[in-house]
């Protein structure tokens, strides 16, 4: 009973000392455990035998107002009215592009488009408050009239009044959050194939409601800088703009490790054409921030037509210059919380927010340096991380098949999980031109990407402030087009330090892998951990040792042990580890998976439970589709279950789900007959249905799985041959 409130009301037990002898047997329970910043005992008060939990716990401060921010009006928009000043425009840049660099094109394009955006569309200014969506101005009003009532209805005329009001208000509040909540779920897919409902509607609502009312930490709130707390926002923001800052790579001036001769072809010229231009100017999604030039997107796709042909005589001066704009070359960047301490702006990662022009550009070079590297062959095979056909769940697929051949020769499979340090930030330039021009990017497009890399400079926006500007000396832009490829082929040649083992790739996660029949052959495997800190020394990259672990996989009851150590550091085994977001054990079972997943389903579930209790059954469903089921499936063709125990844990969730959504919670009530009525197919069925699509990919090479790694023989003899496999 305890461990299902627990489980319902997402909590987490923090007591980690002694409270009776030895014996913890105080709780305290909070839904963030991020929240508590310190606990220990005091001694126990009278008679009892219990020390006193003493708890810090640090809450949220009011949010900071932040500054007006303008809005346009884009359905008050004259339309006819920019498209002939974007006329004009081309008509003046093509005249000028002769004589003019890239930085005096892109300025004359920039000034008249922003004039036009000033001229034709309204705009209004809107201060930041933290309004519930569902409370209109009418019921502020009524709000209002309340308020004044109270404060007379200690005057018997008003006291009948005010009742009657109060009463009035609380129903039409009732009503109006409810409306709200069913206009939400009613724009979500309401298929099992999430297929979108007219107007392309999407689930972003819903989402945003329920993180509108959860109650765990998300967002910057407060900072702590040598123990002090920080809340003015201007600070906070320089405090995290510091952080980012201090994480760049200093790149000395010596020579730069000789990759040798390289035996790759050039890449092409790139060619720019307006019809392609337009066609991403029409794939922008209006409603995503601005970039530091502040011409937003919705512009940018009203008015395709004309701004193609203008950015297509930008973007071929950038690239025959080998410049771009200075605009391009600054980022704003957006806080973007990961884990840990919430207080510490370590545990905060910097995502870019750059023009939206210079992302188009961006998307037409990446797409040719792809060809340019998947053509040739040049990225390493079991690198799933940025690539088509490619996924999470391919190189999860591909990885612990693997294992499971490895197991089932009676072999002990060593992996060490490795974990960079801040790798996107720290990619240093000078390191990662030498590597484009060795795998043939080179020519315009390896002196283009120097100048997208060079001089860049950020500041960090948070609540309407911003920092103080600080350049950017290393490091690929996180949020960028053009950021992950050239991560891709930074990383590239790691595996070619390594002599013995194998290398897993997602980006930057990393597990090193290699069989292991004797003492031997760990003395290999701490041989290629060696080789990938030679790597990392040449390339001035960084690995986290206390953060990198070893697993050994294995069935064996005497595994072989062996003590890998990292920069002087002794790597920490484990029984179970994390790796994109599947729970691998030593034993190749899934029950630590199953039961971090059904905890993670059987907690989102509680909530909707608390948050959604009164709402109509389509709103219920609606709900446990987008937020339950997903944590149950991710990955499922990998983990499918076989085990009648494992497969019920999962049913038991759905089963609540159903309860749940039906409103019925009475011993007698059939669930089985409320997943008939739903029409919810059992979670094993789904799980087979996913299990069959990806055999299906795999067979007709729709992703990068071989398919002889996969469909094997069986090695007893039959009447008939396997070539029809």
């Amino acid at each position: 009973m305890l461990l299902n409130i627990i489980n319902d009301n997402h909590l987490h037990q923090t007591v980690n000392i002694h409270t009776r002898k030895d014996r913890i047997l105080d709780l305290l329970l909070v839904n963030n455990p991020t929240f508590v910043t310190k606990i220990t005992t005091l001694p126990p008060i009278g008679s009892s035998d219990h020390d006193i939990v003493y708890a810090e716990i640090d809450t949220w401060l009011k949010r900071v107002k932040g500054p007006p921010r303008k809005v346009l009006k884009y359905n008050k928009a004259n339309w006819d009215g920019i498209r002939s000043d974007l006329e004009k425009t081309y008509t003046e840049i093509k005249n000028q592009y002769p004589t003019h660099n890239i930085n005096q094109l892109w300025n004359i394009f920039k000034m008249n488009i922003t004039n036009s955006i000033n001229t034709y569309i309204p705009s209004k200014l809107i201060s930041y408050k933290h309004r519930l969506p569902w409370v209109t101005d009418k019921l502020r009003r009524m709000i209002n009239k309340k308020n004044k009532l109270y404060k007379k209805k200690k005057d018997p005329n008003y006291t009948d009044k005010y009742k009657k009001l109060k009463s009035q208000l609380q129903k039409c509040l009732r009503q109006a959050y409810w409306d709200y909540i069913e206009k939400i779920i009613c724009e979500l897919p309401t298929n099992d194939s999430d297929t979108p409902t007219t107007n392309q509607s999407k689930p972003k609502k819903l989402y945003q409601y329920i993180k509108s009312i959860r109650t765990d930490k998300t967002g910057i709130s407060t900072l702590k800088k040598e123990g002090i707390t920080i809340t003015d926002t201007k600070e906070k923001a320089n405090i995290l703009n510091e952080q980012f800052q201090s994480v760049f790579t200093h790149e000395p001036d010596d020579d730069i490790p000789d990759k040798g001769t390289s035996t790759y072809p050039d890449i092409s010229d790139i060619h720019f054409t307006t019809p392609g231009i337009e066609k991403l100017l029409n794939n922008i999604n209006p409603h995503k921030a601005t970039g530091p030039d502040n011409i937003s997107g919705h512009v940018l796709k009203q008015m395709k037509t004309e701004i193609a042909q203008i950015l297509t005589l930008l973007f071929k001066k950038s690239y025959t210059t080998e410049t771009i704009p200075v605009d391009w070359k600054h980022a704003n960047v957006a806080p973007v919380y990961k884990k840990g301490d919430t207080n510490k702006a370590v545990n905060c990662r910097p995502i870019s927010l750059t023009c939206i022009s210079c992302k188009l550009m961006e998307h037409v070079v990446t797409s040719q340096i792809m060809k340019h590297l998947e053509s040739n062959n040049i990225l390493y095979d079991l690198q799933h991380g940025f690539r088509h056909s490619r996924s999470c769940e391919t190189q999860l697929l591909s990885f612990v098949q693997e294992l499971h051949s490895t197991n089932n020769s009676n072999t002990q499979s060593d992996l060490i999980i490795m974990d960079f340090a801040k790798a996107f930030d720290k990619v240093p330039h000078r390191r990662l031109l030498c590597k484009l021009n060795y795998y043939g990017i080179s020519g315009h497009t390896q002196n283009w990407i120097a100048s997208f890399l060079s001089d860049r400079t950020q500041t960090v926006v948070l609540d309407g402030l911003t920092s103080n500007t600080v350049p950017v000396t290393s490091g690929v832009p996180q949020g960028t087009v053009l950021g992950p490829v050239l991560f891709l082929v930074y990383i590239n040649d790691l595996p070619d330090y390594l002599s013995y083992s194998k290398l897993h790739l997602f980006a930057d996660d990393s597990i090193i892998y290699m069989p292991i029949s004797s003492a031997h052959d760990c003395l290999k495997l701490q041989a290629d951990l060696d080789a990938d800190a030679r790597w990392e020394r040449d390339w001035l990259m960084a690995f986290h040792p206390d953060k990198c672990t070893v697993l050994s996989v294995t069935t064996k009851r005497k595994p072989i042990k062996q003590n890998y150590i990292l920069h002087n550091h002794t790597l920490e085994p484990v029984s179970s580890s994390k790796y994109l977001g599947i729970t691998l054990q030593s034993n190749l079972k899934w029950d630590n998976h199953i039961h971090d997943i059904t905890a993670k389903a059987n907690k989102t579930l509680g909530f909707l439970k608390r948050n959604l209790k009164t709402a109509n059954q389509n709103i219920k469903d609606q709900a446990y589709r987008a937020l339950v089921r997903p944590k149950l499936e991710y990955a499922s063709s990998l983990w499918d279950p076989h085990t009648k125990e494992s497969a019920s844990k999962l049913e038991m969730i759905q089963r609540r789900g159903a309860r749940y959504v039906c409103n019925r919670y009475h011993n007698t009530s059939s669930v089985t007959e409320m997943i008939d009525t739903l029409d919810w197919p059992p979670l094993t069925h789904r799980r087979l249905s996913t299990r069959l699509i990806m055999m299906y990919k795999i067979t007709h090479a729709l992703v990068a799985i071989p398919s002889n790694t996969i469909l094997i023989p069986p090695d007893t003899r039959t009447r008939k041959q396997h070539t029809h496999i």
